[in-house]
């Protein structure tokens, strides 16, 4: 039979140690709270924002606007400056549904003031295009279509950054309207809506969160008349952009 006297000095010997784990771990723990008080300060405030992977900012279900000014420079009778406007509503932040439209301001190529104005004998002109069929001449160019950003990235110099920028491109549907000599000569040109494909790139450079410069690409494919297989004008065109959300 156990002594309990013996038992009593070891009972006392383990509560006193109990005791002395939990005063020690005690300081412990409020130390660990103080730090993760300290830590959730930051923490927290960055966890509870929703980071994008690649869009600088968020655009889904917002809608930018643009206006721009161009040129049309592989047409070989004309020279044309174009002005018009760029809307896109973004179905997520990188694909958005486009459309956009420019007027044509035509001025005569030398090639065609020269077939205008060939010299003849006595310093005389004779107009060559007369009789013969009159070149396409656009009156406006417009495109439907799909546009996605893939790429995003800053520009900088050194330690400065000066703009965030992002590459896009388009898909869709051209139409355009443009004068056509559909009579070989015998009759003025008329007007015509045509339709074809559309496509092309373009660099969007943020000033703010709302303000952008867009510099962009963009061709048309179409088939203007029947002795004409197809032409293909090109409009390099810049603007400023406004983006609503």
């Amino acid at each position: 039979m156990r002594n309990p006297l013996i038992r009593q000095p070891v009972r006392f010997a383990l509560v006193l140690a109990a005791l002395v784990g939990v005063f020690a771990a005690e300081p412990a723990a409020h130390a660990q709270e103080a730090v993760d008080r300290e830590l959730a300060k930051y923490w927290d405030a960055e966890i509870a924002v929703p980071s994008l992977q690649n869009p600088l900012y968020e655009r889904k279900h917002g809608v930018e606007g643009e206006v721009h000014y161009g040129i049309v420079p592989n047409d070989n009778f004309y020279l044309f400056q174009s002005v018009g406007g760029r809307v896109e509503f973004y179905l997520t932040d990188t694909v958005a549904l486009d459309a956009d439209f420019s007027y044509m301001m035509a001025k005569e190529s030398k090639i065609l003031d020269f077939l205008k104005n060939v010299e003849t004998s006595g310093n005389k002109t004779t107009n060559l295009t007369i009789g013969s069929q009159q070149p396409p001449r656009l009156n406006w160019l417009s495109s439907v279509g799909v546009a996605f950003s893939p790429f995003h990235g800053k520009l900088g110099i050194f330690d400065k950054k000066l703009s965030s920028f992002d590459v896009n491109f388009h898909l869709g549907l051209g139409i355009l309207n443009a004068e056509l000599d559909e009579s070989q000569g015998n009759k003025p040109p008329a007007s015509a809506i045509k339709v074809g494909g559309a496509w092309g790139i373009g660099f969007r450079f943020f000033l703010t969160r709302f303000l952008n410069i867009r510099v962009d690409y963009k061709q048309t494919v179409y088939h203007p008349q029947e002795s004409i297989a197809f032409l293909a004008p090109v409009e390099f065109s810049a603007g400023i952009g406004f983006l609503s959300k």
